[in-house]
């Protein structure tokens, strides 16, 4: 019927506080039914019309026991625009940490800016921001609380940030409910090199291990699995930065072509 919900990108799905279960992903239509936080729906609208079809960022969180959802709403930006969900992750507090990327009124920049978004307990947007210049490509928590973001640029701006042929990954980590980062690693600073983390893995005291692709990259390789893991093309790369914001050790991998990874996991 009229009041169908289809997406315009994958949805995401995590495991919380207490065993509850949060959803996130995009809505092409304004009609999902809205749970407030005081268990009221409100009828759902419809998505027939065309005009309609402004892809919005939505988040849900369902109880445990099965009892059904304790809130589901829009976040964000009220009149949507959201290209992308690229992911996230959820905080010990139950804070929901979300970025991808929304369209940035006709200024081409990887196809969208960024934007990341901090969901509370209750569904209430905490955080909001946009980033017209940079990518995220991973966030993750630690037992801390401490939010680390991945992310890169590819594009210098007046000046900022690295050249034509270049791409920065920075890491960042910052104390739930801070602003002050507890560091910023630059993983790439060489002329005419890329380091591009794909995805990040956090442990629970704080290490973080990326992977993703890199090209003569100045951090240095310190387990090399392959006998030319420079390649002009890119090659995989896995990095372990510890807790004081440290690069650990890093590892690669590659051939003839180019590669990249772009997943990471981590066992018990």
């Amino acid at each position: 019927g009229g009041n169908t919900h289809p997406f315009a990108s994958q949805s995401i799905v995590f495991s919380g506080p207490g065993g509850d279960i949060w959803v996130a992903g995009v809505a092409e239509c304004p009609g999902l039914p809205i749970i407030d936080e005081n268990g009221s729906t409100p009828p759902a609208a419809s998505c027939s019309a065309a005009d309609d079809r402004i892809a919005s960022l939505f988040a849900m969180r369902l109880a445990v026991d099965g009892s059904g959802p304790r809130f589901v709403k829009y976040v964000g930006f009220p009149r949507g625009g959201i290209k992308t969900l690229d992911g996230g992750s959820v905080d010990q507090n139950g804070n929901l940490h979300l970025f991808g990327r929304r369209d940035n009124s006709g200024r081409p920049f990887m196809e969208g800016e960024g934007y990341r978004i901090k969901v509370g307990l209750d569904g209430e947007t905490l955080e909001d921001q946009l980033i017209m210049f940079v990518r995220d490509t991973g966030v993750g928590v630690d037992a801390n609380g401490v939010v680390y973001n991945a992310s890169y640029a590819s594009i210098n701006f007046d000046g900022l940030g690295p050249g034509p042929d270049e791409t920065w990954t920075i890491v960042t980590a910052v104390p739930t409910d801070q602003r002050e980062s507890l560091y910023n690693v630059h993983l790439n600073r060489k002329t005419g090199g890329t380091v591009r983390v794909e995805d990040m893995a956090i442990s629970p005291d704080g290490w973080v291990y990326m992977c993703g692709v890199m090209r003569y990259p100045d951090f240095g390789i310190t387990w090399p699995l392959a006998v030319d893991p420079q390649d002009k093309d890119g090659d995989i790369f896995v990095a372990a930065i510890n807790p004081q914001g440290e690069v650990a050790w890093t590892t690669s991998y590659g051939g003839s072509g180019a590669e990249s990874s772009s997943k990471i996991a981590l066992s018990a």
